[in-house]
């Protein structure tokens, strides 16, 4: 078998004389192109591109009488011939900008041929796009980037032995500006409601992917098997990488697609999406405006703004993402919500017996159950709020039940320690006495952004008189009981 051939021609300039300085499987010589270097600067720039011109030539001979491999044919049909051909034959992709370019190319160009096309006559194309009044740096580049493109095929299909352009360097184009949301836009966006089936399933599909990172093209193909729940995590085959990704699920994303039912391990997290072949972007531009969002919307805005939450909450990002869905509670409304209303309660059922450091969940239940003015009594059509009702509710601040004995007893229950971060966080400029006498809710499936007032915190409360011991289950269910008519959502 024949070895592979080792061959390296380049132009030096020696004593006022310019030379090619070849060399071929081991062995170098110099030959004369009989041409004088000259003085003046100009003239040496259009010298050396003659030498380059004859350089590319001499090494293709050289290769060509080594393996023949040139298709001398094809090489003679000149740069437009080919292009159209490729735009015709559809093989430079729907993206490549070659059939826009060919206005410049043909001008460009002319007759030369592909096997004519040395790396001096691209380094002039490109000088030559740069000069057009009418295009830009980055159009400029495309146009250039179609060249190269339509270059690498032509070595592919053996019209040329080498690639003229490969040490080319690309124009230098402007970083273009990018955009992220930050947590108060994402709030907004987040009250502000989009119409119709695809458009609401646009709006969750965006908020899911500010807090995974999902590109446009995942969140088609996600599906409820994609999903672990032990620990919470998204574990998929990218579409445009094709590797496989596993992405911790924050407790705001999961809440987002949580809808409380069992779904099928094939069936589509967001099918509306999955079937859509539509433009989603005009229902994103159409959700900024509403918003009053300047910044222009794209579900790689939503991928940005994953990457900068990362960054600015740390490493962490699933425990901060906590966090973060906390604020856009608080956040929603000055006014207060179903959310903080429960905090500021139970705050105040709390200060009412300072000296108690646990609380059965049947008593909070009933203290809570017990406010005059307040909704909780109305809950579950009239039976009011119930242990597994109110653990629901506080998981979503990541409030668990304690397990505590109390003589022959162990009931389930809370330590009020544990309110102390959200208490702090949540519950400033008095929100815990502002006060409103319709205890009526404006719609039994409430979201957390809903208008609802803070309890009353100068009002008696009942104290439960039934015994602490608490017999429910109350640590309630985060998939399949979660979802209900009252229950609260993050959005």
């Amino acid at each position: 078998m024949k070895e592979a051939c080792r061959v390296s021609v380049k132009v030096r300039v020696s004593k006022g004389h310019v030379f090619l300085d070849i060399y071929v499987n081991g062995t170098r010589r110099w030959e004369s192109l009989g041409i004088e270097w000259p003085a003046d600067k100009k003239l040496q720039k259009e010298v050396l591109r003659l030498a380059e011109t004859i350089c590319a030539r001499r090494e293709q001979q050289i290769l060509e009488g080594e393996y023949s491999l040139r298709d001398d044919v094809g090489g003679k049909q000149t740069v437009i011939q080919y292009a159209e051909k490729l735009i015709k034959q559809k093989q430079e992709g729907p993206k490549n900008p070659l059939p826009k370019s060919m206005k410049y190319l043909r001008t460009y160009a002319g007759t030369t041929t592909i096997g004519a096309i040395t790396s001096a006559w691209v380094e002039g194309y490109k000088d030559f796009l740069l000069n057009q009044p009418a295009i830009g740096n980055n159009t400029a580049q495309k146009y250039f980037d179609a060249l190269k493109s339509l270059l690498r095929r032509a070595v592919m299909e053996r019209l040329l032995v080498r690639n003229p352009a490969e040490y080319i360097k690309n124009i230098k184009v402007p970083d273009p500006q990018t955009y992220h949301l930050t947590l108060d836009e994402l709030g907004i966006l987040a009250k502000t409601p989009l119409g119709g089936e695809l458009g609401a399933e646009v709006k969750k599909s965006f908020l899911f992917a500010c807090y995974t990172g999902l590109r446009i093209s995942d969140l088609r193909g996600l599906s409820w098997g994609d999903i672990e729940r032990d620990p919470l995590a998204i574990s998929i085959i990218q579409q445009k990488t094709k590797e496989r990704v596993s992405i911790p699920l924050a407790p705001i994303a999961w809440k987002i697609i949580d809808d409380g039912r069992l779904h099928k391990a094939n069936e589509k997290v967001f099918p509306a999406l999955s079937q859509s072949r539509t433009n989603l972007n005009q229902y994103l531009i159409a959700w900024a405006k509403k918003a009053g969002i300047e910044k222009p919307l794209g579900f790689h805005v939503a991928r940005r703004t994953f990457g900068t939450f990362a960054l600015q909450y740390g490493g962490d990002w699933p425990k901060r993402a906590r966090h973060i869905a906390l604020e856009l509670c608080a956040k929603s409304d000055d006014n207060g919500d179903l959310s903080i209303r429960l905090m500021a309660d139970i705050q105040t059922i709390f200060a009412g017996s300072p000296e108690r450091d646990f609380w059965p969940s049947q008593a909070i239940v009933d203290a809570l159950n017990g406010l005059v003015e307040a909704p909780w009594a109305d809950m579950n059509n009239g039976k009011g709020l119930t242990t597994n009702r109110l653990a629901r509710m506080l998981q979503r601040f990541e409030i668990h039940t304690k397990t505590v004995r109390m003589g022959d007893r162990t009931p389930k229950g809370y330590v009020p320690a544990s309110f102390a971060d959200i208490f702090a966080r949540y519950l400033q400029n008095n929100r815990n006495t502002a006060t409103n006498n319709d205890k009526s809710m404006q719609n039994k499936d409430l979201k957390c952004c809903r208008n609802v007032a803070v309890a009353d915190g100068n009002r008696n409360i009942q104290q439960a008189k039934r015994d602490d011991a608490d017999t429910e289950s109350d640590e309630g269910s985060s998939t399949g009981a979660a979802g209900g008519l009252d229950d609260l959502d993050i959005f």
